[in-house]
């Protein structure tokens, strides 16, 4: 697969399904929690009267929000599946022992490391249906964006062409649900087929990144440690305001990476960035990146690492720590991260650690060190490893 290729639509619904909803998917995936669930009549219940009203919505809403308020789960219905998710952990040794093994072991949850297994369950739920809200409200009604510049809709929401793209993928959805589908699904379905309506599949692209970083993986296992102070060198991406390949300031922090590489400082240098600015553009900025490092700076291939979905600072950095704790890279020595002076001042303080609880809940770094105009230091935190479902395109 090249660089900017995409899967097969199935390929695509599936990754973000997985990366978005991990806890939704993995109950698919397993046949005796799947059971358990298709089972439960209150969720049977719930689904099929969701079903209907979405129905009586597409036949008589006249607003595209209209349609959204009938899929939006009430606080009341969270309520309601967080009681059988309960009532399920209770009652089935098999589904304890999946929350234990296929919830908790992933570090997926992190955030509720310190709940019993039985509430890291119902909070699984509650981050997934928040999701689904967050989706319906941001792509049907315009609502809840943290940064619309960039993650908005592809279309007008009060477009009333609009209004019949999202009736007929609902109506079509609705009708293919199968006999045995879970309580979730029609929801969920709904849900993923409007981020594709809307041309966002960014969270899909590019993956598995193994295959797209196949040579520096490879690389990872024969590197000799001792003999670097930093684990790898971390370019923060920035996206140009106009539709061309790669700014300016990205040159040069490459440049600047790239003579830290050739000092030594790292074995690896890992450019961060996604498919961000100009509104869906067509370029990524860390396979842009991994470009000019190569072809206009000599940086051998094998050396550099793509992360090819970071959408904010925030996200450059918990990306790169996903990939240290993924790859085995020693989590205990500290990364180099190179931007703009403006930009490393920025990383330094602390109004960015107020931007990294606002938006992720927690701080993805420890003991940040500001070194140079050009530079920081940092430890991972093994929190980055929390599931954002209010990012689904980076979540």
């Amino acid at each position: 697969m090249s660089y900017c290729q995409k899967g097969s639509y199935q390929e695509e619904t599936k990754i973000l399904q997985k990366r978005i909803f991990y806890c939704l998917d993995a109950i698919e995936e397993c046949p005796s929690v799947y059971k358990a669930f298709y089972s439960d009549t209150v969720l049977q219940r719930f689904m099929k009267q969701k079903c209907t009203l979405l129905q009586k919505a597409i036949d008589a809403c006249a607003h595209l929000s209209c349609v959204a308020n009938a899929i939006l789960i009430k606080p009341e219905e969270d309520s309601v599946v967080a009681l059988q998710f309960s009532n399920l952990y209770q009652k089935n040794s098999q589904i304890r022992q999946w929350v234990r093994d296929r919830i908790r072991a992933t570090g997926f949850y992190r955030l509720g490391d310190s709940l019993s297994d039985a509430s890291l369950f119902i909070r699984a739920w509650e981050e997934a249906s928040g999701g689904i809200n967050y989706i319906i409200n941001a792509y049907l009604k315009n609502e809840g964006l943290q940064y619309p510049k960039v993650d908005s809709a592809a279309f007008y929401v009060k477009n009333s062409s609009y209004l019949d793209s999202v009736r007929h993928l609902i109506t079509s959805t609705l009708a293919s649900e199968k006999e045995d589908s879970l309580f979730f699904q029609p929801l969920l379905h709904i849900c993923l087929k409007i981020l594709l309506l809307n041309g966002r599949d960014e969270a899909a692209r590019l993956l598995p990144l193994k295959k797209v970083n196949e040579r520096p993986y490879q690389q990872i296992r024969s590197v000799q440690w001792k003999r670097f102070p930093f684990s790898t060198i971390l370019v923060f991406g920035e996206g140009p305001e106009t539709d061309e390949p790669i700014s300016m300031h990205n040159k040069e922090r490459c440049a600047a990476a790239a003579a830290l590489f050739r000092a030594g400082k790292a074995p690896f240098i890992m450019v961060s960035g996604g498919y961000v600015h100009p509104f869906q553009t067509k370029y990524c900025e860390a396979v842009q990146m991994k470009k000019y490092l190569t072809d206009s700076l000599a940086i051998p291939d094998v050396a550099i690492i793509i992360e090819p979905h970071a959408r904010h600072t925030t996200t450059n950095i918990r990306n790169a720590n996903r990939i240290i704790y993924e790859c085995k890279i020693p989590a205990d020595k500290p990364v180099l991260g190179v931007s703009s002076a403006s930009h490393i001042q920025y990383i330094a303080g602390k109004s960015f650690e107020r931007v990294c609880r606002r938006d992720l809940k927690y701080l993805p770094f420890k003991r940040m060190k500001h070194l140079t105009d050009e530079t920081v230091a940092f430890y991972p935190s093994p929190l980055s490893l929390q599931i954002n479902t209010g990012d689904p395109l980076d979540p």
